[in-house]
């Protein structure tokens, strides 16, 4: 009796897991206006190409595409979750200390993405090279 009731917990679990991870289409206007205002700093409506939400545990994510093909999720408190660019993505959309530590420790790096999970954030350089920061964005390490 107990291992079912175990396996029955374990599939409601998964079942909760896989529909969160669904994205469904949102309207610009729908998005959170803290969200709004972050995207609309570096981007007019009209560039945002696609807007998806997918609700996870504890929070909902907001993905963007825009048309200079850059990729945005932010959460629904506004902090920035992931940026891609594979040329680049706008230095003004990360955060500020990093990016300094970018460009005096690799001048002529572009950063194409940017992911912020749990405690730390990562970048990728173009050159493939990965940096990790802590959460108040202090360098921790380089990854390969």
């Amino acid at each position: 009796m107990k291992r079912i009731t175990i396996l029955a917990l374990l599939i409601s679990a998964m079942s909760m897991v896989s529909l969160g991870a669904t994205k469904h289409p949102v309207a610009f206007a729908k998005v959170p206006k803290t969200v709004q205002k972050l995207v609309l700093k570096n981007y007019t409506e009209n560039q945002v190409q696609l807007v998806t939400f997918q609700k996870g545990i504890g929070r909902t994510d907001y993905m963007f595409i825009v048309d200079d093909e850059t990729k945005l999720v932010y959460d629904d408190k506004g902090q920035l979750r992931e940026a891609k660019n594979k040329n680049g993505v706008k230095g003004e959309l990360l955060p500020k200390m990093i990016m300094e530590y970018v460009k005096k420790t690799f001048p002529h790096a572009r950063i194409t993405e940017y992911e912020f999970e749990g405690s730390k954030k990562e970048v990728e350089l173009n050159d493939q090279m990965t940096l990790v920061f802590n959460k108040k964005d202090r360098f921790l390490r380089i990854d390969d």
